[in-house]
């Protein structure tokens, strides 16, 4: 460019300055064209900025203001586009989609967005919402999302419907409103990170359609995903692990590790369909729905063991299952352990289908109108131990006389 540039205020809070003949850092896309204004049609403008940091600096800079767009925003590989000094539910640097038909923004091998709002100001209704595609389409390995806030999306984040590998990803500190699904993962052959993503309520009307359709995490075939911290407020599930994934295979991911999370108003808080394992802990679930469950682990089998610690299921008002633990299929990996956990106003505190094999329930606190704990016929080798529980019936065991378990010191007043 030839001339000495300063840029202040940028996305990670730090000051370039460049001497002739070196490469900026970052590209401003306002020299490109960019007006954010909300009236202009700035997608060529960040395009060619975007296209220009692929051989260059590798940042765009957004700078505060509303950016319509009406194509996607296409992120080469390496590269970031980001708004200005980032913090929870920024928007100060807004990019603006009026009309369904496409992604805003298509994330490549290690490219990123950051310090960015989303907004939809024609899909503010929560009755009758608009089907537009993912908000931010995954398409590469390593990509990240943080800091980003979204109103009023159809889906937040998400691959192609096919599914993609995106392994190696992180998305943290996000926020905001989706109608249908927060986070989609599938195709991963990697871990990805979920770190401090909060799904609220939003938009305008009764919330007839997020109350009982919304997913805040969608997983299809993952690897692994490590979750911390996460949180939703009214929809059908928390996290749902599908049981098939878009090319219509059964679902095997090793694990999922989550900790720390916090869900309200839901049908269910965590829907385990596919084969994988659940390690969950210190974690709080509020169910509203009486056909519901706090956690329902209803797969065909486990890929390796679970654990369920320290969590607490709330049905009050509702009277849901709070832990239903339902395989179809036996396996050596097949082991679970329920302990330190409270479950509150259920209809059955815990449930233990036909296929339960080698669980352990010890140690929890369990309150019900029926059943404390449910044993179903042909579930064998268990224990259910020093569980302190209050319901109607304590312990309704159908596994026989022939199953293998202990039951044994559980206080029942």
């Amino acid at each position: 460019m030839g001339i000495l540039r300063v840029a202040l205020g940028c996305a990670v809070g730090a000051m370039w300055i460049v001497t002739a003949g070196a490469a900026e850092l970052p590209l401003d896309a306002a020299d490109f064209g960019a007006v954010g204004d909300g009236k202009a049609d700035d997608t060529a403008a960040v395009q060619a900025a975007l296209n220009d940091a692929a051989d260059g600096p590798q940042v765009v800079l957004l700078r505060p203001g509303a950016y319509r767009i009406t194509a996607m925003l296409d992120v080469p590989r390496g590269v970031t586009l980001s708004g200005m000094m980032p913090r929870w539910e920024d928007g100060s640097t807004t990019i603006v989609v009026e009309q369904p038909g496409f992604s805003a923004v298509c994330l490549n091998h290690v490219s990123n967005v950051r310090a960015l709002s989303f907004s939809y100001p024609n899909n503010q209704d929560t009755d009758n919402p608009q089907e537009y595609p993912p908000t931010i389409l995954l398409r590469g390995i390593n990509p990240s999302v943080e800091q980003v806030r979204f109103d009023c999306a159809w889906i937040g984040i998400a691959p192609p419907p096919e599914g993609a590998n995106t392994g190696q990803s992180l998305f943290r500190d996000i926020t905001g409103f989706t109608h249908k699904v927060g986070l989609r993962l599938d195709g991963i052959k990697d871990i990805a990170r979920i770190e401090d993503v909060h799904w609220f309520v939003g938009g305008t009307g009764g919330g007839t359609f997020y109350r009982r359709e919304r997913v805040g995490f969608e997983l299809g075939a993952v690897d692994g995903v490590i979750m911390s911290r996460c949180f939703l407020i009214g929809g059908k599930t928390f996290l749902h692990q599908l049981a098939k994934n878009g090319a219509g295979e059964n679902v095997h991911s090793l694990g999922l590790h989550i900790t720390q999370c916090w869900t309200e108003a839901v049908k269910y808080g965590f829907l385990i369909e596919g084969i994988c394992g659940l390690v969950l802990s210190d974690t709080q679930i509020y169910v509203s729905d009486p056909e519901g469950a706090g956690i329902a682990m209803r797969m065909p089998q486990l890929y390796y063991h679970s654990t369920i610690s320290n969590t607490q299921v709330r049905c009050d008002g509702s009277h849901a299952v709070g832990i239903d633990y339902s395989p179809t299929d036996d396996h050596a990996r097949n082991h679970l352990m329920v302990n330190q956990c409270e479950v509150f106003e259920s209809s059955t505190a815990v449930h233990l289908g036909p296929g339960a094999r080698r669980v352990w329930i010890t140690g929890n606190h369990l309150q019900s109108y029926g059943d404390g704990i449910r044993v179903d016929e042909g579930a064998t080798e268990f224990f259910l131990k020093d569980n302190f529980i209050r319901a109607v019936t304590p312990i309704n065991d159908a596994s026989g006389d022939a199953a293998k378990k202990v039951i044994a010191d559980n206080l029942t007043p």
